[in-house]
């Protein structure tokens, strides 16, 4: 995938790049964390590592602006966790609270001013002067401070967005921060209150009393709510910039992180979560399958995603026999207890607008010889979440149903039952999770994978099955099937 080795380092830019000393904000020793001196052979080892990348791609957190003046969020004794018991407000907070929008504008508009005039150190400046002189492939930032676009940087994506730009959450329009303070001064001409303490995006801290009065506009296109184009906590990034930024990441092949504890990415990149936890179940008894969702809930508070991707049943690989148990055992585990999962989790989907991630087979589209029971419970599959899929349009639920329909993919469970009686070469299952995640989360209604083997039987089966059938059936090593 990539024509180096991919290669992580995590730096603080202060203790490898830049002596402390080096500020560019009258305010910034007040939040510079403390760091030991230079290692010159730190220095020597990052020179080598750049230099020896041809698309070099980097990500900065708050730490790479702490030597502006803006403080960032984790350090000891300086970051904002550290010095006050307040947090960022949450999303949901702002879009549902009036006073939690008046008390968030208030707070802005008064350390809009200070904010606003941080200017880049010699990181932001370094970052890009390397973009400049092509070493540099791209800049992703957590940060919402501009202080990357105002140092010129122009290969970069700003993950959460920018506290300089204002959105209306309606009708989308998209201002200029500086647009908004003009409106807030006309609306507010005697308000006039002291602020205690800054914030990474901005915010300063005030009292419910200071703010009670503060008057708030809204969009002067459609009278919507403005906020500003940042993701705050519980929001999501937009999948469209996620996606772009796998690509950037698949064509480098360095990646250097600065001012970022990564504290969520280390674990990803271990292929865990933070936390997880695991319920024991036995999915051929459905009062076991609905004990699942109720130990889930009571774990996370909550759903977001309930991905159906278990198989099993009696039976195996081979001829139809007529033994009904081995219908009904494959019936169970493959098709109701899906269903049974379903029902248990849709008052927690209802609640936070989830998704259903229904793993199927081309077994579901087009039946194949040899699983009949296993082709059965995914044709069942397929049409019990087609229909629930437009039972939730007709009722507005918003909730969204994706259904993969794979094909023959090299996890061990399938590869041990069908390897010696298949002709056909399995895909990659990690490709194949990394497409039916990306269907789920822009909440496509399916995905074909490996599409180009999939999609087009799909398209001709009904006009020709009979050449399909004859087609899929060359693949089969009959002899192993006996």
């Amino acid at each position: 995938m990539l024509p180096f080795i991919r290669q992580c380092i995590r730096t603080s830019w202060q203790q490898n790049l830049l002596p402390c000393r080096h500020f560019s904000h009258p305010v910034v020793s007040e939040y510079v964390p403390t760091c030991p001196p230079v290692d010159p052979d730190q220095v020597e080892q990052l020179q080598v590592f750049v230099s020896c990348s041809r698309h070099l791609f980097i990500m900065t957190g708050a730490g790479i602006s702490t030597e502006s003046g803006i403080p960032d969020y984790r350090s000891e004794g300086v970051g904002l966790y550290s010095r006050t018991e307040r947090r960022p407000i949450e999303h949901a907070v702002f879009v549902r609270s009036e006073a939690a929008r008046r008390r968030y504008w208030a707070r802005n508009f008064v350390g809009w001013p200070q904010f606003s005039s941080h200017q880049p150190n010699e990181a932001h400046k370094a970052l890009s002067t390397w973009e400049k002189a092509g070493r540099l492939h791209w800049l992703v930032t957590q940060n919402v401070d501009a202080l990357h676009t105002k140092a010129g940087q122009q290969r970069m994506s700003e993950l959460h967005g920018c506290t300089h730009r204002v959105i209306c959450l309606s009708c989308k329009t998209v201002i200029p921060r500086s647009e908004l303070q003009e409106r807030f001064m006309l609306l507010n001409p005697s308000w006039n209150e002291q602020s205690h303490g800054v914030a990474p995006d901005g915010d300063v801290f005030l009292t419910d009393e200071q703010v009670a009065n503060f008057n708030v506009p809204a969009c002067e296109r459609c009278d919507g709510i403005l906020k500003p184009q940042v993701t705050f906590f519980g929001d999501t990034v937009r999948p469209d910039l996620v996606f772009s930024l796998y690509d950037h990441l698949d064509q480098s092949d360095a990646i250097l992180i600065i001012g970022s504890s990564l504290q969520v990415a280390e674990k990803c990149r271990k292929l865990g979560a933070l936390s997880a936890h695991y319920v024991v179940s036995d999915m051929a008894n459905l009062t076991s399958a609905q004990h699942v969702i109720q130990v889930t809930n009571e774990k996370l508070g909550g759903l977001d995603y309930l991905i159906l991707n278990h198989v099993g049943g009696s039976g195996s690989f081979g001829t139809f026999q007529g033994d009904m148990d081995v219908v009904k055992s494959s019936m169970t585990v493959n098709f109701l207890s899906y269903v049974q999962l379903t029902s248990s989790a849709l008052h927690a989907l209802k609640e936070s607008h989830g998704s259903i991630v229904v793993m199927s087979s081309m077994s579901g589209r087009v039946g194949a010889p040899f699983t009949t029971s296993y082709c059965a419970a995914k044709f069942a599959l397929e049409g019990f979440y087609s229909s629930l899929r437009r039972e939730f349009s007709i009722w507005k639920n918003n909730v969204s149903v994706t259904v993969a329909v794979l094909g023959y993919i090299d996890t061990e469970n399938a590869v041990k039952k069908v390897g010696d009686k298949l002709t056909m070469k399995p895909s990659p299952k990690e490709d194949c999770a990394k497409q039916v995640v990306k269907a789920a989360i822009l909440r496509q209604p399916e995905v074909f994978y490996p599409f180009w083997s999939i999609k087009p039987v799909m398209l001709v089966k009904d006009w020709a099955p009979i050449l399909i059938g004859n087609l899929l059936d060359r693949f089969y090593i009959v002899e192993n099937l006996k």
